[in-house]
């Protein structure tokens, strides 16, 4: 079955990646990261590969956490004016992510390293499942992907909100990336298409990716699933 990835792309995935986190159609999927360019980056795969149902496109956001105008990377005038929020709507568009599901609460590009950086972290991922009534988040992990300290506490975040929305009655599954490509999903990077797809949701991000290191996040994606508790499943 051909699928439609944006205006004018297409590509048949194989079918062991049609639908590696065997979600279903009613399913509310939400990515969740620090960054503009996270996503588009680190989980590109996995954005399209959640977003495929069976019948139609599932219900899918994004939720960035900052605009990320503390880069150093890009021309310092355009990150300090927070353009790489438009960067990453961009890219959100040519992921198949409406703009009405790209979240961008605008909070302070730091590590959220201090204790209220991180509870105003929590306190914005929450309000933001509970109102999505999201069933399934996909985060970069607790190494963050590349290590970057605001990756981790973003994906802590995921999992202390989840913990306490789980009190309140709802159900989260987490899907965190391993960062040692040893998870227990695996989306192979390798499969005609994906490596293109992926180039393309990245372009927008124009003051980020011409920098070096960004290639190295395009042979695979892989995750490890997180139960409501945060424990392994």
């Amino acid at each position: 079955m051909t699928r439609v990835l944006t205006g004018e792309q297409l590509w048949t995935p194989p079918a062991n990646q049609l639908n590696p986190f065997a979600l279903d159609d009613h399913d509310v999927i939400d990515v969740l990261t620090a960054h503009p360019d996270d996503r588009a980056v680190m989980l590109a795969y996995a954005t399209h590969a959640a977003k495929l149902g069976e019948m139609s496109v599932r219900d899918i956001g994004a939720y960035v956490a900052n605009d990320g105008e503390a880069s150093t990377k890009g021309d310092p005038a355009w990150v300090r004016g927070r353009g790489r929020r438009t960067e990453e709507l961009a890219s959100a568009t040519r992921e198949g992510i409406p703009l009405a599901r790209v979240h961008m609460p605008g909070l302070p590009d730091t590590d959220f390293g201090s204790r209220r950086e991180f509870t105003i972290l929590v306190d914005s991922i929450g309000d933001y499942l509970l109102k999505r009534k999201t069933t399934t988040a996909i985060t970069l992990g607790p190494e963050g992907g590349d290590g970057h300290p605001a990756h981790v506490r973003t994906h802590e975040a995921v999992m202390v909100a989840a913990r306490e929305i789980k009190l309140g009655g709802g159900l989260l599954t987490v899907f965190g990336l391993n960062a040692h490509s040893q998870g227990s999903v695996v989306i192979d990077g390798s499969t005609p298409g994906y490596q293109a797809y992926k180039q393309h949701v990245m372009a927008p991000h124009l003051s980020q990716t011409p920098f070096e290191g960004y290639d190295r996040f395009l042979d695979r994606e892989t995750f490890d699933r997180y139960s409501i508790n945060g424990t392994a499943a």
